[in-house]
Order: structure tokens, then C-alpha cells, then sequence
């Protein structure tokens, strides 16, 4: 359980003579902690499954900076070939730097596109995330107040309930008997 869901099982509320029944709050402060917690498992899952993508993403960089490596190997050695025609074997050498430069910028534009789209995904899912728990944490102090509210509310009902008892009281004697009937 995370340290907000805790809290949220562990919040206690003051006690009254006719307040909310306990073991209701209790059950609703469960089911919230309970939502919370699968809320930000299933958030952390989508983050998972987000991890292997970028090191899949990692390991196809690497892969095509080895294939950079040999590609250069293989224009030095096409030099030493080329050394008795040196006239073809420059315009040779030439075009196939030509053609791994392309390629490797190719590569590196597609790699460094694939990487930042992961990238924005992962920073979306997070911003997600990061919402989502903000809505809960207003929706918990939203839920607070009204249950505050609802105190006082039930307070004053039962203030006033005294007061009406209390002129009630005051009242009877002055009321002819078959009108109040027997006094409690």
C-alpha cells in the first residue's frame, strides 16, 4: 500500500452521540484506499511496459553504431584494396563514405525519432499519472469537507432538537393538563 492509501485507512474522525455510523466510514475509507492502490499499480504497469520498449530502442542504437564501426572498417580496407588503381579507388571510397553517411544518418534519424516518441509517451504517461492522482487527492478533501459539513450540520440539528425539548419544558406548565398530558 502506498503512504497516501495508509493515510487514507489510518484518518480518524471525532466521535458523536448520534454521529456516522463508524463501520460505514470505515468500509468507504477501505474502498477508496483500495481504488487508490489498483489506480497506481495499473499506472506503474503501463510505466513497465514503457521500460522494455526504450531498452529494446537502446539496444537497436547500439547495434546500428557497431554497424557505423564496421561500415568505417570497411572503407579503410577498401583503400588498401584501391591502392594499385588509385585514381578508381578514390572515387570508389568516396562513394561508398557517401553511402554509409547517408545511411548512418538515416539510421540515427530513425533511432532518435523512435527514442524521443517513447520518450514523450513515457513524460505523457507520467503527467497522466501525476493527474490523476492530483484529481484523487481533491476528490479525498472534497469528500473531507462535506463530511465536515455534515457535522455541523447534524450538530445544529441536534441543538436545536434540545432547544425545542428545553421550551417544551418551560412551556407545560403553563398549558392546561388534557394538553400536555402526562408530563416526561
Amino acid at each position: 500500500m502506498s503512504r497516501t492509501s495508509l493515510e487514507i485507512l489510518n484518518r480518524t474522525f471525532t466521535r458523536t452521540l448520534r454521529g456516522y455510523d463508524p463501520d460505514e466510514v470505515d468500509r468507504f475509507l477501505e474502498e477508496l484506499a483500495r481504488r487508490w492502490d489498483e489506480e497506481v499499480a495499473r499506472l506503474e504497469s503501463r510505466k513497465a511496459e514503457a521500460d522494455p520498449k526504450v531498452e529494446e530502442l537502446e539496444k537497436e542504437l547500439a547495434q546500428y553504431r557497431a554497424m557505423e564501426k564496421e561500415l568505417a572498417q570497411a572503407i579503410v580496407a577498401t583503400r588498401k584494396e584501391a591502392a594499385a588503381t588509385l585514381a578508381q579507388a578514390e572515387s570508389r571510397a568516396a562513394q561508398i563514405l557517401q553511402e554509409a553517411q547517408d545511411r548512418r544518418e538515416e539510421i540515427l534519424r530513425q533511432a532518435e525519432a523512435e527514442a524521443r516518441e517513447a520518450k514523450e509517451k513515457l513524460l505523457a504517461d507520467l503527467e497522466e499519472l501525476e493527474n490523476r492522482r492530483r484529481a484523487l487527492q481533491k476528490e479525498v478533501q472534497a469528500m473531507e469537507g462535506h463530511a465536515e459539513r455534515a457535522l455541523r450540520h447534524w450538530q445544529a440539528v441536534e441543538d436545536a432538537w434540545r432547544q425545542a425539548q428545553e421550551a417544551l419544558q418551560a412551556l407545560r406548565p403553563l398549558l392546561p393538563a388534557q394538553v400536555t398530558g402526562p408530563s416526561t
